[in-house]
């Protein structure tokens, strides 16, 4: 058991990191700390109008010290941990820790929240999906690519399977370029079916697969053909170059047919990537964690994005989100404004002590908030 507010396990998987980049203070006359895809660790505070960026995860061994005109940001891929207060800053990470007070700030996570202290006067977006959707279309256009490719290459092979089979029966005494299962000649085209070797060779790197694709062509393929044919080409110069000839035609279409496999082998791929993608966003469910809850004029936006998937394999997202806002309602109480996905609206007077040691999160919509025992299985 571990206490959800304990941050010591978030900062050890961040700084577990072996190349964990370190600094203490900003680097001379920089006002940028940048670990690129690496973690990092910034040791004391951040001063006002600093920025941090990064692809990885970050500790703040500190206190986030921006004013109203000269704000600090911290934009990162990963997690990001803050050892102290923050006030005015612009931040955006996947998860965020926190075990000071969050105020006059604008949060946007991916997942989850988890704030010691007080949150005063700020905009908080838990479970921001912008980048995911932008991944989703960015895979979508990929898809589309690929299928304009794959039909470009059906173009080709349908041409070269038609022009080595004329270049079999040109030949005096027709040359045969069936192999059981792999190669067979009908209806004008000479056809390259490779699924048995696949299902013999399994699972493996797409680069891998073609190196042994052309190694499979030359030491059995050539052999096989070779020996089918010996006797046209048995003791005859000319007739060997032919046959060495369409074997160089027939190693361009077995190239073009591998090509469109392994091309249908990445669309098969990418979407089962999209459709995980999608199941993901529809089904997650962002928390914020508050240990000393939260005052006046404080937003909470849980975005719930509706995804739609038409039969024509685009996917439409429709943004609509559920909120609460806390307003001053006496010296003893604030005031809930709670909005659906629906955009209805409802609010409740809530005593001070009852929004500590809290989580909010959304169900079927609404917001809805739940005391918190902070001890949670580790």
């Amino acid at each position: 058991m571990h206490n959800l507010f304990d941050l010591e396990l978030a900062i050890a998987d961040i700084e577990a990191a072996d190349d964990l980049i370190k600094t203490d203070g900003l680097p001379t006359q920089k006002n940028v700390f940048d670990p690129g895809d690496h973690n990092g660790r910034f040791i004391g505070d951040l001063p006002g109008g600093a920025t941090i960026l990064g692809r990885g995860s970050v500790v703040v061994d500190g206190s986030v010290s921006g004013s109203k005109s000269n704000p600090c940001r911290i934009l990162v891929k990963g997690d990001l941990v803050v050892t102290g207060d923050i006030e005015h800053a612009q931040i955006r990470c996947r998860q965020f820790f926190c075990r000071g007070n969050l105020q006059h700030a604008q949060l946007k996570t991916q997942n989850d929240a988890i704030i010691s202290g007080q949150i005063t006067d700020s905009e908080l977006v838990l479970g921001d999906y912008l980048e995911r959707k932008h991944q989703i279309e960015n895979l979508l256009h990929t898809t589309n690519q690929i299928q304009d490719k794959s039909e470009t290459l059906k173009r080709r092979i349908r041409q070269e399977e038609r022009r080595v089979d004329r270049s079999c029966k040109a030949t005096s005494t027709h040359i045969s370029l069936n192999v059981k299962q792999l190669i067979y000649q009908e209806h004008g085209r000479v056809r390259i079916d490779l699924s048995t070797f696949y299902k013999s060779v399994g699972d493996m790197p797409i680069a891998k697969l073609k190196a042994i694709l052309v190694e499979f062509f030359s030491k059995g393929i050539v052999g096989i053909l070779a020996r089918a044919n010996r006797r046209y080409i048995k003791g005859n110069p000319i007739r060997e170059k032919v046959f060495l000839q369409l074997l160089k035609t027939l190693r361009e279409l077995f190239v073009l047919v591998a090509e469109h496999d392994m091309i249908i082998l990445d669309l098969e791929k990418i979407k089962k990537d999209i459709a995980t993608e999608v199941e993901d966003l529809r089904t997650r469910s962002s928390n914020l964690h508050l240990q000393e809850g939260l005052s006046a004029e404080t937003q909470i936006v849980f975005p719930q994005p509706r995804i739609h998937t038409p039969s024509d394999g685009s996917i439409d997202f429709v943004d609509q989100s559920a909120s609460v806002k806390s307003y001053q309602s006496n010296l003893d109480e604030v005031r809930l404004e709670l909005t659906n996905v629906d955009d209805e609206k409802t609010s409740e007077d809530i005593p001070i002590d009852q929004l500590h040691t809290i989580t909010f999160s959304t169900r079927a919509g609404h917001v809805i908030w739940e005391p918190i025992n902070t001890s949670t299985t580790s």
